[in-house]
């Protein structure tokens, strides 16, 4: 809906698109509109391009007037891909006091990588190092992000009971149905919870409105439900690289409900073959 005020039309900000009520508005002929963060308003039917991403037909006449969510014919050119995983597709090498940094050639980089899609296409995950150090932090930041690549660092102890523990030594076996071989610790449960509270923390920091967003695998299952409670609009997607297990075997895990939430946060969930369903 719109407020009229003699010659002007006030444009409400709209939910989806990210903006603030405090937003500053501009002047253009007869319309006062709202400028948001990422929002194109067109006028009169005349464009008027603010930012990126999001655009706003406003129709007047005498009778009526409406608006739509209108997409340009080069929308999906600039909307942004944010390919979620456990690691980051780069090997980093330490050579004296100096970094070096290689695309890795793994199996899931080999193939996510080779998608041609029209979407610009980021990356965020672990880069493979620890590190406490502040500055190196900052440093290997700065030059992942000119490949595209978020990073989110992670302790040793994070990636012992995260990583080795709760998804390697609880998940994956249960997962194939190794039941004799799955090792239970309530630490790696909570690692594994504040891992991905972190991995949500940086995404929210990162994805603009318009973004995609694809988790990779069963590291980051409670991630989906992380992420739509924070961003209700975000478009989800959740890829399951292994096998999910029976519910007679699903079912012996303490968290298995907080884990499928996590997973229904997703708008769609995939699986290599019907088998692994």
């Amino acid at each position: 809906s719109f407020t009229i005020s003699g010659s002007h039309i006030f444009v409400p900000v709209a939910r989806q698109s990210g903006c603030h009520r405090n937003a500053p508005r501009n002047q253009i002929h007869d319309y006062q509109i709202v400028v948001c963060k990422h929002t194109v308003i067109l006028a009169s039917s005349g464009l008027i391009k603010m930012k990126r991403h999001f655009f706003i037909l406003i129709e007047s006449s005498p009778e009526r007037i409406h608006a739509k969510r209108y997409i340009s014919e080069d929308f999906e050119a600039r909307m942004r891909l944010f390919i979620i995983s456990n690691r980051l597709p780069v090997r980093m090498t330490r050579e004296g006091d100096r970094l070096s940094f290689t695309r890795s050639e793994g199996g899931l980089a080999t193939g996510l990588g080779s998608l041609q899609i029209p979407y610009e296409k980021h990356w965020i995950g672990w880069p493979g190092i620890c590190t406490d150090d502040p500055q190196e932090r900052k440093t290997i930041g700065s030059e992942l992000r000119r490949m595209h690549f978020h990073p989110v660092f992670l302790s040793e102890a994070e990636i012992e009971n995260y990583y080795e523990g709760y998804s390697n030594s609880t998940i994956w076996p249960l997962c194939h149905y190794f039941y004799a071989y799955t090792l239970y610790k309530s630490r790696f449960w909570e690692a594994y919870r504040e891992v991905n509270r972190r991995f949500c923390e940086e995404i929210c920091r990162v994805v603009e409105p318009g973004d995609r967003v694809w988790v990779q695998d069963y590291h980051l299952m409670l991630l989906p439900g992380m992420l739509r409670e924070a961003m209700p609009d975000l478009c989800i997607g959740y890829f399951h690289h292994i096998p999910f297990p029976s519910y007679e075997l699903f079912r012996i895990l303490p968290e298995r409900a907080r884990l499928l939430r996590g997973l229904l946060g997703a708008d769609f969930i995939a699986f290599h073959t019907p088998d692994y369903m």
